[in-house]
């Protein structure tokens, strides 16, 4: 079988949740089928094509085309996408010959994977064959809810603007997809938006199961830290952070000074956290390669998030390593996790600080979720039943 998988940008390395699940589908799949994997380079730095060339030499067999685009955010851009009536996110990611190329191999294709909402685009109109959509996120509500983080109402209303044309925009493509990969959550809410029968089949985006083989954690063996993992160009992960900062960790450091925060993560825009440069508690070490040493260490695991969708994978890999997680109800979606037992969860910065301080000195509760979240996640969340469903929507 012949397929088209387009995604919007190089998936690797693998420094996010969507692109190890990006990456973990292309590698899976091309073991049983020939695929084409067609995405945009935002940028031909040396750093970007030693990435591309280790990429096609790791898949061997798969045939890989790209272009490179980078459209930014700019009124005229914004206007250009009302014109063409598509969401400004989907506007950012057009290119008419990148939709030609794909046009001439769909004519070859049995199947058209589209890995995320953007890509659609580029299915051709006279396309008859198998699309199988797999949505990242149930996109429309990310921006619900980050429009609701807006105190500012013009911002505010923009954003809700944006929102709803993504949501015209999803509901055309969920329609027309033949089958639609997404997490549970996602589904529930997807399906209140579609008018029309729409096959959805159900997966999690999953993290670093090596994780798994590492040895199991000792609380005497890690150190009185925090630790914090999260792409910070990533709306979702820069807000929820600079949250935490401002609402909770005064808190936690009011009651333990000694504390230490490691934070991790790229961030484009690091004026946003100025203010936290200069705290000698915390340390800011920007991308890192390997963070298997940073899990090993630290203590708790924090997941602020106030608005996204999907599952998160930081919160599984934080799972799959035995370190006791702090998250937020948004943190958890899609994740059959029991507060207080796999995980701790909390709204208010006061009771987020109380779990937190809690599990630096409470070694019985530290020692419960660290085991307790671990089992779960290697009896439940596993790669092997994620790739197989996916295998089965492409086959049948």
């Amino acid at each position: 079988m012949k397929i088209l998988f387009l995604t919007p940008q190089l998936p690797f390395p693998a420094v996010s949740g969507g692109l190890i699940k990006t990456l973990r589908m292309i590698e899976f799949l091309s073991q049983f089928h020939q695929l084409d994997v067609g995405f945009f380079l935002k940028d031909e730095s040396a750093f970007t094509l030693a990435h591309l060339k280790t990429f096609k030499q790791n898949l061997g067999s798969v045939h890989v085309f790209h272009e490179k685009l980078n459209i930014g955010r700019s009124p005229m851009a914004f206007a250009h996408s009302l014109m063409l009536a598509m969401p400004m996110s989907v506007y950012r990611n057009r290119s008419e010959t990148f939709k030609q190329i794909c046009l001439e191999k769909a004519r070859e294709c049995d199947v058209i994977f589209i890995d995320h909402f953007l890509m659609f685009q580029y299915v051709p109109d006279e396309f008859q064959k198998k699309i199988i959509l797999h949505e990242h996120n149930a996109e429309f509500l990310m921006w619900e809810r980050f429009a609701e983080t807006k105190e500012n109402f013009v911002l505010n209303r923009l954003i809700k603007f944006e929102a709803s044309r993504i949501k015209k925009y999803e509901k055309l493509i969920l329609e027309r997809a033949t089958a639609v990969l997404a997490a549970p959550n996602d589904i529930a809410i997807l399906k209140g938006i579609v008018t029309r029968s729409v096959r959805f089949e159900e997966t999690y985006h999953l993290g670093e199961d090596h994780l798994l083989k590492e040895p199991e954690k000792h609380f005497q063996d890690s150190d009185f830290s925090l630790l914090y993992i999260g792409t910070l160009s990533w709306e979702a992960n820069r807000e929820g952070l600079f949250w935490f900062l401002s609402h909770v960790w005064p808190l936690v450091k009011e009651e333990e000074p000694s504390v230490k925060f490691t934070i991790i993560g790229k961030d484009s825009n690091p004026e946003l956290f100025q203010p936290w440069k200069k705290d000698h508690n915390i340390d800011w070490l920007g991308f890192v390669e390997d963070l298997v040493p940073y899990y090993e260490k630290a203590r708790v695991f924090v997941s602020p998030l106030n608005f996204g969708s999907g599952i998160k994978v930081k919160v599984v890999n934080a799972l799959y390593r035995g370190i006791p997680c702090v998250t937020t109800p948004v943190g958890v979606e899609g994740l059959d996790l029991e507060n207080g037992e796999d995980i701790m969860v909390s709204e208010s910065p006061a009771e987020q600080s109380a779990q937190i301080v809690h599990l630096l000195k409470n070694e019985s509760l530290w020692t419960k979720i660290s085991r307790q979240s671990r089992r779960k996640a290697n009896q439940v969340y596993s790669w092997d039943q994620v790739l197989n469903t996916i295998k089965r929507v492409v086959e049948q």
